[in-house]
């Protein structure tokens, strides 16, 4: 593992406060894979290189179709402004044979989904950072493996924010288990898996749930239970640098 060389900037969170921004839509019953996303979050990383991508190395309880994707995004606290909208782009890799660094294109592709987020009833100010819940995206067909090599890029469509990325916790997974490392890769760093500064295990949040095989939906169904919703309700944690 590495530590980061280029100009990614680690800053402790404290949590002081909560932002809803959610979307979704009613879907079948989801089973919790993966879950960290309301761990303390202590350290934030970002770049002004904002083609950055970062990530995390990730292993789920079990596999099957991915039912949501819970991340967040951490706005710098020298930003100089805040993020109304965006596009967080992300892709899953299966990583079951390993992954120790370089392109993820090396390893087999699962899919990828482009989420939209408008925080325009609340942008995300300099030194906060969100997580946030996409809702029902079983329709993408994106088969999990084992183990994923999970990639998150953001897109700003509307703010005036100029450094921003992830956050992470010093906490293992309440749910499956991480190897305490985030993914970057930009202008500075070469594709690979970072430590925190000093070698400290760094978790970045995520959260991710399955959905059953239809079939096994239909089953459900057919004894009422069905009803569950994906609508969540995610947090945003002041930053002090």
């Amino acid at each position: 593992m590495k530590t980061s060389l280029g100009p990614i900037v680690p800053v402790i969170l404290a949590a002081v406060g909560w932002h809803a921004a959610t979307v979704g839509t009613q879907g079948a019953p989801a089973d919790l894979v993966f879950d960290n996303l309301s761990a303390p979050a202590t350290f934030g990383y970002s770049s002004p290189d904002l083609d950055s991508y970062y990530g995390a190395l990730l292993s789920v309880t079990h596999t099957g179709t991915l039912g949501e994707v819970g991340f967040s995004l951490y706005n710098h606290g020298n930003s100089g402004g805040n993020i109304v909208a965006g596009i967080m782009r992300l892709a899953f890799y299966d990583a079951t044979a390993g992954y120790s660094g370089g392109s993820p294109s090396g390893l087999p592709f699962l899919g990828s989904l482009n989420i939209p987020l408008d925080l325009s009833a609340n942008p995300l100010a300099a030194g906060h950072y969100i997580t946030y819940l996409s809702g029902n995206v079983s329709a993408s067909g994106i088969s999990l493996a084992n183990t994923v090599l999970v990639t998150q890029q953001f897109e700003m469509t509307y703010g005036s924010s100029t450094r921003y990325g992830i956050a992470a916790s010093s906490s293992n997974p309440a749910i499956g288990s991480a190897p305490g490392t985030y993914f970057l890769s930009n202008l500075q760093n070469v594709p690979g898996l970072f430590t925190a500064s000093g070698g400290a295990s760094a978790f970045p949040l995520y959260q991710i749930t399955v959905v059953p095989e239809p079939e096994t939906w239909g089953a459900l169904a057919a004894v009422g239970l069905l009803g569950w919703a994906a609508w969540r309700k995610a947090g945003a944690r002041r930053v002090t640098s």
